[in-house]
């Protein structure tokens, strides 16, 4: 990072720490203490029943500060990661994800699977209800899929094997792949796999702004784009009750009011907290890590004539001088960690196509770029996001080291809407941006397969990979499949549109006792426990 942008974020740092102090001293607590993170396996069982026992349950609120604001929760444009959630939590869902990202039954009550992997009928749930008390028929399954499946926003790696879908009766679904494919059943846990109304959302460009639920939540008030999105548990959830009776999800993209607002109270669920905050916060508050199933990676647009990105030596040479360790280490501190492939870190799939396990190596990325017509340097533009912690820090070091083969970077740090609409216009050079997905196979479709939101916007394609992406997708057996995914890892190192940077690991922070709302992990969708769960301590 460089010396200047380093300084300022010791000074947030520093005035956040001198505040909540203050603050603390005001409202007669103690000074803060680093705070401890959550224990895990039987003790973290044992101490969420204990937490559920302890308080009077279901709870009336939890408010959520969030560094994002919701513009649109329809699911067939593309959404940021505040809209994905809420989108999740309000709609109806045939297959939901728990808390450990296993793929459950929601809305659907029994499905089998023809022994040739082809054909998926399912059956509804009997008596299912929106929240306005209309009765939910597989017919809003089928408009669902209907309206949102050719949608550009809409990733397509586990869809584009489905033929057909047909609805024999109001309770039963009839799935035909072309192919089989092992993950088809987690497609319904995305955000773009919710259910809505034929009878209100045809036609009709404002539904979104007001929409009707058949998940666990419905919304009570918003506005969209507004600073505030108040959630109320859906009386007709087939799921049960909620152990929360209302969720407040309050905009507040500045990083030290959000730490200061859950330090004294007034929040009690943070998503994306700055490293240095979780010693500055009182003994209430417990922080923890949770992976994201994201990666930060540089993206090179290659389809702009003369750019000297659309050289793929020159992609080499960038690749090569970023120090990835001093960019998780000092932008995220210690939080993320650098990437050695292209799935992010942790993952039993994860293969280290990098050179060097990723480890800058200025001495090669100098030879290399001398090999080509810009050894002398070039100037280049870089976009990222402003609400993300640790994103401008990131680009500030990525723009230093590449100031070491001579290649200036003029840096824009965006709103989140200029950035995507940048990308997805094709308008930018290179962005420091994020792609997720889980399992492995959505983030190589997301990143690498045709039709998908980043080939599209970078200019990238390639028949093979189209090939190999459609292998692993169809592939049942596991090591095989293993073996195709490091075959794409291969495939797409040798262009390498996208630079793995770090692994977009995201510090939370909660009072929420008994962990009634949380990530799912990995992922970036939100959990919240019924009712029933909450109190068996599950």
């Amino acid at each position: 990072m460089g010396r200047e942008a380093m300084r300022r974020y010791r000074i947030t740092m520093a005035l956040v720490a001198v505040l909540l102090i203050l603050g603390n001293l005001l409202i007669g607590c103690s000074t803060p203490t680093r705070t401890s993170t959550p224990a895990t396996g039987a003790s973290e069982t044992s101490a969420t029943a204990a937490a559920a026992a302890a308080i009077s349950l279901p709870l009336d609120k939890v408010r959520i500060g969030h560094h994002l604001s919701m513009t649109s929760l329809d699911p067939a444009k593309y959404q940021n990661l505040a809209a994905r959630q809420a989108t999740v939590l309000t709609s109806g869902q045939l297959f939901r994800f728990d808390e450990k990202r296993n793929i459950v039954p929601d809305l659907v009550q029994t499905w089998d699977v023809s022994s040739d992997g082809l054909i998926y009928t399912m059956k509804l749930r009997e008596g299912l209800k929106f929240s306005d008390s209309s009765p939910l028929t597989t017919q809003d399954v089928v408009f669902s899929w209907e309206r949102v499946k050719g949608e550009v926003s809409v990733d397509k790696t586990l869809i584009k094997m489905v033929e057909t879908v047909e609805s024999p009766d109001a309770w039963t679904l009839v799935w035909k792949l072309r192919t089989p494919n092992p993950d088809f059943l987690r497609w319904f846990g995305e955000y773009a796999a919710v259910i809505h109304p034929k009878r209100l959302a045809d036609g009709d460009p404002k539904y979104f702004d007001h929409p009707v639920s058949a998940g666990p939540y419905m919304i009570k008030e918003w506005v969209p784009g507004g600073p505030r999105l108040l959630l109320e548990a859906n009386p007709y959830y087939a799921g049960g009750q909620m152990s929360i009776r209302q969720i407040e999800v309050l905009y507040v993209p500045d990083t030290t009011s959000r730490v200061l607002q859950l330090a004294q109270g007034s929040l009690d669920y943070v998503l994306d907290l700055p490293s240095p905050a979780r010693d500055n916060l009182p003994p209430a508050v417990a922080t923890y890590p949770r992976s994201s199933a994201t990666t930060n990676f540089l993206v090179f647009n290659i389809a702009r004539t003369g750019s000297p990105l659309a050289n793929r030596d020159v992609r080499h040479a960038i690749s090569l001088a970023v120090d990835r360790q001093d960019v998780a280490n000092k932008a995220f501190f210690g939080v993320a960690s650098p990437q050695t492939g292209y799935l992010y870190a942790g993952l039993p799939e994860t293969y280290d196509i990098l050179p060097n396990g990723g480890k800058r190596d200025l001495e090669a990325a100098r030879k290399l770029l001398a090999s080509t017509p810009y050894a002398k340097g070039f100037d280049m533009n870089l976009v990222t996001r402003s609400s993300q912690p640790g994103w401008k820090e990131a680009a500030l070091i990525i723009k230093e080291n590449l100031t070491d083969l001579n290649i200036n970077v003029t840096l824009e740090v965006v709103e989140d809407a200029v950035a995507m609409k940048s990308l997805t216009s094709g308008n930018f050079e290179a962005q420091f941006t994020i792609i997720g997905g889980y399992p492995p196979i959505l983030l190589y479709g997301a990143s690498f397969g045709k039709g998908n939101l980043y080939p599209t916007a970078t200019g990238y394609g390639r028949s093979d990979m189209d090939e190999l992406l459609a292998k692993a997708s169809s592939e049942m057996d596991n090591q095989k499949r293993l073996e195709l995914f490091h075959q794409v890892e291969k495939l797409a190192y040798e262009d390498v549109v996208l630079v793995p940077v770090v692994s977009n690991n995201q510090l939370l922070a909660s009072r929420v006792p008994g962990m009634l709302i949380d990530y799912t992990t990995p992922g970036y969708y939100l959990y919240v426990k019924t009712l029933a769960k909450a109190k068996s301590g599950q």
